[in-house]
């Protein structure tokens, strides 16, 4: 992937992360009951989802 694309990526994950961490972070804490945990839920899950290339770039 062009140095381009990566960063066009990361700025997206940043988007992601501002509009949607709080609200997850909320959720999770109700699961979990426990906020450090439901942090590391978090984290874990946008880990996973920008290593399975769920938000990279399409090839052309």
């Amino acid at each position: 992937m062009p140095d381009g694309d990566a960063n066009a990526d990361s700025k997206r994950m940043q988007v992601l992360l501002r509009r949607f961490e709080i609200p997850l972070l909320q959720f999770a804490t109700r699961i979990t009951g426990d906020r450090e945990r439901a942090r590391d839920v978090v984290q874990e899950t946008f880990v996973k989802f920008q290593n399975n290339g769920a938000f990279q770039s399409p090839e052309p």
